[in-house]
């Protein structure tokens, strides 16, 4: 039984490394006996593999269908990290806490149990939570933001018995407290927050180098787009200590898709472009970089009239919220497109 636990341990790390090396078809046919075994003789723990490893083992295996039922059994008996991607919809994570555009919170698939006044205030004390961070919050500074006009013993005992009822509605083991720092335990918790903040970083580093795949770009991209539905706790009124966080988010949301957009004109995918600038400018319509490239795409693209009405509209958003005219190296692009167009409006007047 051990040669054979160890032969199951040494098909699961060699399916890991063909994903690794983008030998999908083969990661999958190894993932797919390894776990079919590790099922059969209900083998689930596997010792020396590492819990990032087998978290990402699993989450493959979520995506492809593989062993799903057995495989959310592994990722709770071994207490596995929630992960990013698309696995995420079907990792078995208690709590999901969704708060871009929106606050909802899910206990095991069920939105979150009371109502009202009884609900309020631990539910701002979860929000302050994953403003300040998520992990290792100081108490004091929870409290500051929660009960900004109370002091003292009075403030930490609002705080005790403000997460007592927080524990209650999304479970115990979601929150740790220790040496009084308070943290979301993301092996319980899935936080939209979180899983934004890493793929925008694995996006960030793009720059002039084409490190990723196209594929892995709108992969990517596709998630960051879903994940980001408006602004941090939504359009209703802010509180002053979520305005960083939402602040910080939207700057990095914004300047990815700039960098994302770029990325697709230099790989000659100017209509993937053309999407993430206009996403871009529903975002912020007074961003002119935002307007400059999407009028060059569609310049790029020989669409002159859809290039004209961008920079139309461009001019009438600075001109009636900013009363600025478009930059001088915005007038140089449209210039540029008009000379474009001129060819293409002689050769058809000709006929």
């Amino acid at each position: 039984m051990e040669n054979l636990k160890t032969t199951l341990i040494g098909t699961l790390l060699e399916a890991h490394l063909c994903y690794t090396n983008s030998n999908a078809a083969r990661g999958h046919e190894l993932l797919s006996d390894g776990l079919a075994s590790a099922r059969e003789i209900e083998f689930t723990t596997f010792g020396c593999l590492p819990n990032k490893i087998m978290a990402q083992l699993c989450a493959r295996a979520l995506v492809e269908n593989i062993e799903i039922d057995f495989v959310r059994s592994l990722i709770l008996k071994n207490r596995l990290d929630s992960i990013t991607g698309r696995a995420v919809a079907k990792w078995p994570v208690p709590v999901k806490i969704y708060s871009l555009g929106r606050f909802t919170v899910t206990v095991n698939g069920a939105p979150l149990a009371g109502k009202g006044k009884a609900q309020r205030k631990p539910v701002e004390l979860l929000q302050a939570i994953i403003a300040l961070g998520g992990r290792d919050v100081c108490i004091q500074k929870i409290c500051d933001c929660v009960w900004p006009d109370v002091e003292g013993d009075a403030a930490y005992q609002n705080f005790t018995v403000t997460l007592f009822r927080l524990r209650k509605l999304i479970g115990n083991d979601a929150i740790t407290l220790q040496d009084r720092r308070v943290t979301l335990d993301s092996r319980q918790c899935w936080v939209d927050v979180w899983d934004l903040d890493r793929l925008v970083g694995k996006l960030e580093g793009l720059g002039n180098h084409f490190s990723l795949s196209y594929d892995e770009i709108t992969e990517t991209m596709d998630r960051i787009l879903t994940l980001y539905n408006g602004p941090f706790l939504g359009e209703g009124e802010v509180n002053s200590w979520s305005l960083s966080l939402r602040e910080r988010l939207r700057s990095r949301f914004i300047r990815v898709l700039m960098v994302v957009g770029r990325t697709y004109e230099q790989m000659d995918y100017c209509d993937e472009a053309i999407i993430i600038y206009q996403k871009a400018l529903e975002l912020d319509p007074l961003a002119e970089e935002f307007h400059q490239r999407l009028i060059s795409c569609l310049a790029n693209l020989g669409r002159y009239a859809e290039g004209i009405a961008a920079f139309k509209r461009c001019e009438q958003v600075l001109v009636s919220l900013l009363r600025v005219k478009p930059a001088l190296e915005t007038l140089a692009i449209y210039k540029e497109l008009q000379k474009q167009q001129a060819p293409e409006l002689h050769v058809v007047s000709s006929h």
